[in-house]
């Protein structure tokens, strides 16, 4: 199936997902725990994965959540620091990018080359995690006036479908090829 056939699945009915998985390989990505301004040195598991994905080529690449730590937005820190709060949605936007940045470049490449035959497109998905859903619980990230449109509970899943990436919310469940995915719940 193509591109636009594959997205359209996940909206699907969980019965008719057999109509389109077999055959199809995942690779499953868990929990990455980016923190606010790790350094290269530290995000080696990024590079590391993302030239593991441009190797096996995967059909689906599933990110399981909690991509980013997002300490600064949880339910314990009293005195709420946007600026910490938005570096650690630059953190978490940025190990997205890092993730698919291999696939790209690779990408780019063929297209110079004339070998559009050659690109690599996986079905990226994002699983929203229960770190993630610390943006969308904490009232300061709501937005609003003022704000000059930065916030919004619905930035994080913005970052990842403007790069490619479906986000499953947290309460919802992923069912490729019949094995259910979830983040944070148990899947039977």
């Amino acid at each position: 199936p193509g591109k636009e056939q594959r997205a359209r699945a996940f909206s699907m009915n969980p019965s008719r997902l057999s109509e389109i998985s077999p055959g199809k390989t995942a690779l499953v990505i868990p929990d990455l725990h980016v923190k606010n301004g790790e350094s290269g040195r530290t995000l080696d598991r990024l590079i590391a994965i993302n030239k593991m994905i441009l190797d096996l080529k995967p059909d689906y690449v599933i990110v399981m959540g909690d991509v980013g730590e997002f300490a600064n937005v949880a339910d314990w820190i009293k005195q709420f620091d946007g600026a910490k709060a938005w570096q650690d949605a630059m953190s978490f936007r940025e190990a997205l990018k890092m993730l698919q940045s291999a696939v790209r470049a690779a990408n780019k490449r063929h297209a110079r080359g004339g070998h559009r035959e050659r690109q690599y497109e996986p079905v990226w998905i994002l699983l929203e995690g229960n770190h993630e859903q610390r943006w969308r619980r904490r009232p300061e990230t709501r937005g609003g006036e003022g704000q000059r449109g930065k916030w919004g509970h619905d930035l994080l899943q913005v970052f990842a479908e403007e790069i490619g990436i479906k986000w499953v919310h947290l309460d919802q469940t992923l069912w490729p090829a019949k094995i259910r995915f979830a983040h944070y719940q148990k899947t039977g």
